[in-house]
């Protein structure tokens, strides 16, 4: 499995954006890092992780935290997490394949998606929510990411 998608998707076709280096984010790197370490210390990842997991983004490499609805092709709409690079406008996604078999692991869709759909209310309370044991998680990681 890839760790980053190479086409970016919207009206679930592949036809919008090539991303053909994802490497030069200047932050990738650190993304990679991320998921590999929360695969081998969460049980079940990327499984019901998304809330923490986006919080673990903002706070290590600074995208802003977005909460709404992840939209499957069937039509599903299910809660879900992800962030925002306000510099390169768009989303990354570290937990979007929990809702699917995808080539990738690190998902980077443009803002027009089909798939994640923001809600303002839903990333309030996103952004407001106290996770107890994060700081353990956020010291392990920091030392792995710098």
């Amino acid at each position: 499995m890839k760790l980053v998608n190479q086409e970016l998707y919207y009206n679930h076709e592949k036809n919008l954006i090539l991303l053909t280096e994802p490497k030069k984010l200047s932050y990738f790197e650190e993304l990679v890092k991320i998921r590999n370490f929360l695969e081998d210390n969460l049980i079940n990842f990327p499984v019901n992780r998304c809330s923490e997991t986006a919080r673990i983004i903002k706070n290590l490499v600074g995208l802003e935290e977005i909460a709404g609805y992840y939209i499957i092709k069937t039509g599903l709409i299910l809660s879900h997490s992800w962030n925002y690079d306000k510099k390169n406008n768009f989303y990354v996604d570290l937990t979007h394949d929990q809702f699917g078999k995808f080539d990738y692991k690190i998902g980077i869709f443009p803002l027009n998606t089909n798939r994640l759909k923001p809600d303002d209310e839903e990333t309030y309370k996103q952004k407001n929510y106290v996770y107890h044991y994060l700081p353990l998680i956020l010291n392990d990681l920091a030392k792995i990411t710098q």
